[in-house]
């Protein structure tokens, strides 16, 4: 009888130790989902993004490099960032448009956005941490 009971404290705090290291807030580094529009609010692919370390950001804190990227949307209109910590970031996008006037005549414009971002390192049990940021080109 008492090795029962004591296998089965044994087991009782195997569970516990189990339940409370599975179950502890773990830092989660944020990224950052750029979505780019048009004034009317209509979705744009091929938008280059830029992303970097804003002026109002604590310098010095953390690597400016790795707050300085760059992507691409392809033929979506979103361009998605991992960061290693919380930061301002300014986020610039540009987006080459080209536009066909009758009879033969093209014409190529860029339309350009800017937008500051706050993203934050978190404490949490999801390892979930997205912030989706519209940026409007005009």
């Amino acid at each position: 009888m008492k090795t029962f009971s004591y296998i089965l404290s044994v087991v009782a705090v195997f569970t516990g130790v189990i339940l409370l290291s599975t179950s502890c807030k773990k830092e989660v580094p944020p990224t950052l989902r750029i979505h780019v529009v048009d004034t009317n609010g209509v979705a744009l692919p091929n938008a280059h993004v830029y992303c970097s370390y804003g002026p109002d950001a604590n310098q010095g804190t953390h690597n400016e490099v790795a707050y300085n990227v760059e992507g691409k949307s392809g033929s979506s209109n979103i361009v998605e960032f991992n960061f290693p910590n919380s930061a301002i970031l300014d986020v610039e996008v540009v987006v080459p448009k080209e536009s066909f006037i009758p009879p033969n005549t093209y014409v190529m414009d860029t339309l350009r956005g800017k937008k500051v971002v706050k993203i934050e390192l978190k404490f949490q049990r999801s390892s979930e941490n997205v912030f989706d940021e519209t940026v409007t080109v005009e």
